[in-house]
């Protein structure tokens, strides 16, 4: 059974105060909570997108690959007239028990130029 954590992911404190993690699924203690909700996120560092490399609080993968995209690029993958031919193969993939289906490949207009 793992360890559970008693420090807060934000700055290290040991002033948790709750048990159960919070969304983000790491513990936090009540004065980073505050100022994290009060829009000060001093010292949280969000993934980055892996097309467009912009900061993300959520994230999925893409259909075309396996890039965490955010929901930017998600909906611009949508909108793509290849969208539903990346999600039907991801579907047949997963139906013939492949979980690691890689995608289709992504489309070069959907490339982003850093």
């Amino acid at each position: 059974m793992a360890k559970p954590l008693t420090k807060c992911c934000v700055t290290g404190c040991e002033n948790l105060t709750e048990e159960k993690p919070n969304a983000t699924y790491k513990p936090m203690c009540l004065p980073c909570a505050v100022k994290i909700m009060n829009g000060d996120e001093f010292a949280v560092s969000y993934p980055k997108c892996d097309r467009c490399k912009d900061p993300m609080k959520s994230s999925i993968m893409s259909r075309f690959n396996t890039q965490q995209i955010c929901e930017n690029c998600e909906q611009k993958e949508k909108a793509h007239p290849k969208y539903a031919e990346a999600k039907a193969a991801e579907f047949e993939a997963c139906k013939n028990g492949n979980r690691n289906f890689k995608g289709i490949g992504l489309p070069s207009d959907l490339f982003v130029k850093n």
